[in-house]
């Protein structure tokens, strides 16, 4: 709230500070302690029968946008990260069927009535490119990028080609992704949060998105900028634990197994007319981080190595034996050809018939042609 409030409206941050001691009921430090089940989705209670100046007139402006808390009753809400999400209808895309190009199955071509965005500065940022992230198409190969639309984080992501993998027997192919790198790529500037701010390697700000000041990179500040990484001590990325990717069976483009992984975080500083913040120290303070996973089960499995691989086996095979039956057809010909060629006929010497004929002794001989 109060980072919002000083982006927004800093002239209001002396009331704010009033407010906050009769809201939290009068908090002695900036941190709050709650049970993760209210962070995430019960909500954690926000009192606004408040009766003082401060209160009245912060609980005003907590009313007319309160459309992303739970309204308990008049002056009661509830505040959570994803309680608002949790069993809503989910967003509305259009896709294409693939049907005249099999390679754009699944491609997004709207979202909610959309055929672009409109949250970001440039173009190139407000584009909606690649799938929802549930189908994706066949005949990849190790110079495509898998691209997939997040509508949590209004933007594509990319995936580019790590290396082979195996699942369960299964060759597939293993992409990964980052959130790039807004301060160095001119693709991304769009992303920055003003022309002269964008935020350092493998970050991502989500107000213009969420409408919340959240920045989100990924776990424990893997492949993000050292300069975040070490404002918080007790962060240790490892790429196999924290890194988003995914694999597929490269002829069908089916997922075999994916892991999305994202930490969300907020620029934490100093705040000289909030009472508790004055002597906060600047840093990118993680919040939580969640692992979204899939693997491809036994069932699926089986029905791509019954149905799919074990018929490329049989005709690999029959292909092979026909392959195999021509060459043998082919190899008779020639060598019947061959010994047409290079046999013996015997020929009788008509001189000799004559002289057998005369009863003169003849001589026979044989004739190569």
């Amino acid at each position: 709230m109060v980072l919002t409030v000083e982006k927004e409206k800093p002239g209001m941050l002396s009331l704010v500070n009033k407010a906050i001691k009769a809201l939290y009921r009068d908090p002695q430090s900036v941190f709050m302690t709650a049970p993760v089940r209210d962070l995430l989705f019960d909500g954690v209670v926000i009192n606004c029968t408040l009766t003082d100046f401060a209160g009245k007139a912060i609980c005003t402006q907590l009313k007319a946008n309160a459309k992303d808390m739970e309204r308990v009753s008049e002056d009661i809400f509830k505040f959570s990260f994803f309680g608002m999400q949790n069993g809503s209808l989910s967003s509305q895309f259009r896709v294409k069927r693939g049907i005249k190009n099999i390679t754009d199955i699944g491609r997004v071509v709207e979202f909610n009535g959309q055929k672009k965005l409109s949250s970001w500065s440039g173009e190139k940022c407000n584009e909606i490119s690649g799938t929802d992230g549930t189908i994706f198409p066949p005949f990849l190969t190790s110079e495509d990028k898998i691209l997939a639309f997040s509508p949590e984080l209004c933007r594509t992501i990319a995936a580019v080609f790590e290396r082979p993998t195996t699942y369960k027997g299964i060759k597939g192919y293993r992409y990964t992704a980052t959130l790039g790198d807004m301060s160095s790529n001119p693709d991304e500037k769009c992303f920055c949060p003003t022309e002269d701010t964008c935020l350092k390697k493998g970050s991502f700000e989500l107000s213009r998105c969420a409408g919340a000041p959240l920045v989100v990179t990924l776990p424990h500040m893997y492949e993000t900028d050292e300069e975040y990484l070490r404002s918080v001590i007790g962060q240790h990325p490892e790429q196999r634990k924290h890194e988003i990717f995914m694999e597929f069976e490269p002829m069908t483009g089916t997922p075999l197994g994916a892991r999305r992984r994202l930490q969300f975080n907020i620029f934490l500083h100093k705040v000289d007319k909030i009472d508790l913040m004055k002597e906060v120290p600047s840093a990118l303070l993680p919040i939580f981080w969640i692992n979204e996973g899939l693997e491809l089960g036994d069932k699926f499995v089986n029905d791509l190595n019954n149905n799919l691989f074990r018929t490329l086996n049989i005709l690999s095979g029959v292909q092979w034996t026909m392959m195999g039956g021509g060459l043998a057809l082919a190899a008779g010909a020639v060598l019947l050809h061959y010994k047409k060629r290079s046999g013996f006929a015997t020929v009788s010497n008509p001189l000799a018939l004559a002289a057998k004929s005369n009863g003169i002794p003849s001589v026979e001989g044989s004739l190569r042609y």
